[in-house]
């Protein structure tokens, strides 16, 4: 007969942990600025996944090796993640800022209102905006 609220009660438990523990670590300043950095991570890292692995995948066999196939993905994504990390750091330098900024469109649009990452590139339209 406790079970409704058992069920009712711990998710709710579960919750509030949950964003206890969220406000605790965003005070962290090292996931803080890992986190500035993470917009090249988010746009790019599946997209290169997908693809590597298709590519891999129709060149080379790992036949009946169960631990290429469970840790050549594992191994690829983290390869990937630091790629598309380093990338984002190398783009404003060489001319590519442009693929991470906000649209020139989506300043005016909003009024120049758009959030923008802590990071600094310049927009088209002149508004901050970065990795």
């Amino acid at each position: 007969t406790h079970a409704p609220v058992v069920g009712f009660v711990l998710p709710l438990g579960g919750v509030a942990a949950g964003v206890s523990v969220a406000v605790l670590l965003q005070r962290s300043t090292a996931l803080r600025a890992l986190g500035r950095g993470t917009l090249p991570i988010y746009l790019a890292h599946q997209l290169l996944v997908i693809s590597a692995v298709v590519w891999l995948s129709a060149r080379w066999s790992f036949g009946e090796q169960p631990v290429l196939h469970q840790g050549a993905p594992l191994l690829l994504t983290v390869l990937l993640v630091v790629t598309t990390y380093w990338f984002g750091r190398v783009a404003p330098r060489i001319g590519l800022g442009w693929l991470f900024a906000v649209p020139a469109w989506l300043v005016r649009l909003t009024g120049g209102s758009t959030p923008v990452p802590a990071v600094g590139l310049r927009s088209a339209g002149g508004g901050r905006a970065g990795l």
